[in-house]
């Protein structure tokens, strides 16, 4: 029974999320007439319960005609309090996972092996394609800042021969005052797709 009245409540959130954001239609649509193309999921607060039954239920809106992208945010520590259950669907598209005010696993003082050794866990789930979460300027993150000469030296040409590489995300374009242009060239062979900035999040907690 208390398994049915769960199910139920995350499939309202993802009518909700359909209607108001998605391919759907209501009358208080933040966004108007645009309509968004998948719903991120970035959740640092709660428990990690229910979040694998939210990405079903929008997956099963997603068609041939019009695809509904999942991505992640986990935490570096592996696996995610939180997102673990939901990545462990196989239902996400992009995970950027957030290096950074994490010591355990993050870049620090020149040391790369604690990220290295992270991100070659982080690279073991079933998603398509892992990023490389950073803060793009000192003053983004408390700690796990790495200098762009040191990211295209030390870091990127390790993490790039992963076939789950899918680039670096940066928090965020309101700090990146340069950085992701100090960096493109290294992130994709040359071009700039593989850098994405994370600046809105849609957070739903269901506890």
């Amino acid at each position: 029974m208390a398994g049915n009245v769960i199910r139920k409540r995350v499939n309202k959130v993802a009518n909700y999320l359909w209607d108001n954001f998605l391919g759907g239609t209501s009358d208080s649509r933040p966004f108007g007439n645009a309509v968004l193309d998948g719903i991120d999921f970035d959740i640092e607060l709660g428990s990690g319960d229910n979040y694998d039954i939210l990405a079903r239920a929008l997956n099963r809106r997603s068609t041939a005609l019009r695809k509904i992208y999942l991505s992640a945010a986990p935490q570096c520590p592996f696996p995610d309090a939180h997102l673990s259950n939901a990545i462990n669907t196989g239902l996400f598209d992009y995970v950027w996972v957030q290096f950074y005010n994490n010591a355990p696993c993050q870049y620090t003082n020149g040391n790369t092996g604690n990220l290295v050794s992270s991100w070659n866990e982080s690279t073991t789930v079933n998603a398509g394609q892992i990023f490389l979460g950073l803060p793009a300027a000192p003053g983004a993150a408390v700690s796990g800042y790495i200098p762009p000469d040191a990211l295209k030296s030390q870091v990127l040409p390790i993490i790039r021969m992963s076939p789950k590489y899918g680039g670096v995300m940066l928090w965020s374009r309101f700090y990146d005052a340069g950085y992701s242009t100090a960096i493109k060239d290294s992130v994709n062979g040359g071009s700039s797709n593989g850098v994405h900035h994370e600046s809105i999040g849609i957070a739903i907690i269901l506890n």
